[in-house]
């Protein structure tokens, strides 16, 4: 769709108020895309501007541990939108048995992980982002 019609996935997801690339669309569903030239109005046949979005929320996906070390895994909400918790749950399990880790950074499924604040670990990929939290 963004390719179709102008636009970046982020401002696609963020115009639609959907939380993550994962989020199911069906057909007949209206759906806001950007105001471009020569591509047509926010919203069929009226023009205008669109209301602003929703707020998406950050998402508490589940509990992980390293080692005896429990934590909870956060979606967080970016410009960019937020990943689902499948492949945050995905990436973190890859990143947890990944010799070294959380100690030191690894590249997962194109995901940057490293460790954070009390070596917890982050990963961020495309102005999206997850992380541990105690």
């Amino acid at each position: 769709m963004a390719l179709r019609f102008g636009g970046d996935v982020g401002e696609i997801l963020r115009l639609n108020g959907f939380p993550s690339v994962d989020t199911a669309i069906y057909p007949g569903q209206v759906l806001i895309v950007p105001d471009k030239p020569g591509v047509g109005p926010y919203f069929p046949g009226a023009g205008g501007t669109p209301p602003p979005p929703p707020a998406i929320e950050d998402v508490t996906c589940g509990q992980f541990a390293i080692g005896s070390t429990p934590f909870t895994l956060v979606a967080v909400s970016t410009p960019a939108g937020r990943v689902g918790c499948g492949e945050a749950f995905t990436v973190m399990e890859e990143f947890i048995a990944t010799p070294g880790a959380p100690g030191q950074a690894a590249n997962i499924r194109g995901w940057d992980c490293h460790p954070r604040e009390n070596n917890f670990p982050e990963c961020t990929r495309d102005g999206l982002m997850m992380f541990g939290a105690p």
